[in-house]
Parts: structure tokens; sequence; C-alpha cells
């Protein structure tokens, strides 16, 4: 599914396990995703939970104290990850393959993490995911925003460098980007949505400029003009076609 990208991935992992400030990153995703849970569902915590591109899977460690889960199971192509991971979190089940390899086994929850951007064929993709689970947690980066836009650079008299075009030479390794609206109509193609959470860029990075608009301007607009982040809870349709 990752093709030629899992190149690109093991070499950009061992770059994150150096990164400092990695690990609170990480637990901002994690307590974000679980509050997200949380606020729909309260009565049934999930028993196994897996995430897609897990990486060391410290955001897949956190959700699972928080829920009390049962199995912890990590998928990603990172070898780098898996096996310092392994190490760090004996509890949870590391696979060092593409999920989509998986034998049709079946969670209470799956979680991405910053992962469909990477992914080249979408709608497979989730269409595995929402065969293999009853519901599924989603973090996509907002990229497609005016500072990041040709618009922007052209304003400024500037082409926009390759590394921020999305695609194969993209310097994160996203293939498209999404405005909110892209997003969730992405997630919708598998997954009905029960709820969703924006957070625009000045909430865990950016300067003070940012965080002041973004409390006079609040999540949207300022999501609008410097990026940021949207957390979608939804439930499989496959699995509501099967309750039925």
């Amino acid at each position: 599914m990752l093709g030629d990208a899992s190149q690109f991935y093991d070499e950009w992992s061992t770059e994150q396990l150096m990164n400092s400030d990695r690990t609170r990153i990480l637990k901002w995703k994690a307590v974000n995703l679980a509050n997200l849970f949380l606020r729909s569902i309260k009565d049934a915590p999930p028993e196994s939970i897996c995430e897609i591109g897990g990486a060391e899977g410290t955001i897949l460690d956190i959700v699972g104290k928080i829920f009390a889960a049962r199995k912890l199971t990590n998928y990603d192509v990172s070898s780098s990850f898996c096996q310092y991971g392994a190490k760090l979190y004996p509890h949870i089940i590391f696979m060092n393959e593409e999920f989509s390899n998986q034998q049709k086994e079946s969670y209470d929850l799956i979680i991405c993490s910053d992962i469909i951007e990477h992914v080249k064929q979408e709608d497979i993709f989730l269409k595995i995911i929402s065969q293999s689970c009853r519901y599924a947690l989603f973090k996509i980066p907002l990229e497609k925003c005016l500072i990041n836009s040709v618009l922007w650079y052209w304003l400024h008299g500037q082409s926009k460098p390759t590394i921020y075009q999305f695609g194969s030479h993209h310097y994160n390794g996203h293939l498209r980007g999404y405005t909110l609206h892209q997003a969730i109509k992405a997630v919708t193609r598998g997954f009905a949505i029960l709820d969703t959470r924006v957070s625009h860029v000045a909430q865990f990075c950016g300067g003070q400029k940012q965080q002041w608009l973004g409390r006079h301007l609040g999540e949207h607009i300022t999501t609008w003009l410097f990026g940021g982040a949207v957390f979608i809870l939804g439930v499989s349709k496959i699995f509501l076609q099967r309750e039925k």
C-alpha cells in the first residue's frame, strides 16, 4: 500500500527517534484521540485496539491504558520503530508489515494518526480498515491552508519549494493534502462520522501571533490561515450493515 515510500519511512523513523520533542507531541495526539472517543462513547470501552503506522507504540500505549484494553496491536513498516517499541512496550504486539497483509482479524477500535496522507490508494485503504473494526479514530493534518498555498508564495514573489508540494518529493512523504472538508469526506467513504475536533496549528506549535489569532478568530478560521489537524471518530459502515 505504501509502495516505494517504505524505504523513505524507515530512514525517516530513525531521525524521529532522535527528536527530543517527539514524546510530547505523541502524548498530545493520544489524549485528543482518547477524549474524542470518550466524548461520544462512554459505556463501551474498546477491548482490542489496533494502530496502523503506530511507530514505536507511544500513542497506542497511552490510549490502551486509558481504556484498559486487553489487546494492543501495532502495524508499522519501519523495522526501527518496531524493534525500539518492542523493548519499550512489551505488552504491545508489533507487526513489522503493512496492515493490508493481515488475515482478516477484527478489532473494536483502529487508530490511524497521520497515516492516510501517506497512502497511495486511499479508497482501498479505508475499505480495508472499515472491514476490520467497529470504530476508527483518525488524526489528519490540515495542510491545505493559506500560508502553504501557491498563491501565498506567489504574493511573496516566490515559487513554492518542491519539498512542500504534495507527492513523492514532499519532505514528510505526504502524497496529498487536506482541507477540513476533504478530510471528513475521505473518512465518510468507509465510516459514519460520530464526532470531530479541529485543532489549529498554534495549539501544538506556532508563535505568539498565531496563538493570539487562534483565541480571537476561532478554530476554523485559524486553521484555514495556518493549518492544523482534525480528529475524527467514525463507526464502520460495514459494521452497521452487519448489525441490521
